[in-house]
């Protein structure tokens, strides 16, 4: 699971880059913003249900991805 994106600082609005699966290991993305301090994580309780919720995403997604192809 790669799932990139991008997550509105909760200080400051920048947007933070994300790769979901370094997201599960409990890696820290700091605010690109050199005025902002900020920095969002997972708490390690929810790192569970945000891998179900990224398979089910990924799962949908391909599952679009094969409809929209005609199979």
């Amino acid at each position: 699971m790669n799932i990139q994106t991008q997550i509105p600082c909760p200080d400051c609005g920048t947007p933070i880059p994300v790769d979901g699966a370094m997201l599960l290991t409990g890696t820290r993305f700091s605010c690109p913003n050199p005025q902002c301090h900020c920095a969002i994580a997972l708490n390690s309780n929810d790192r569970q249900v945000v891998a179900n919720a990224f398979e089910q995403f990924s799962y949908l997604r391909e599952r679009a991805q094969h409809m929209a192809s005609g199979h």
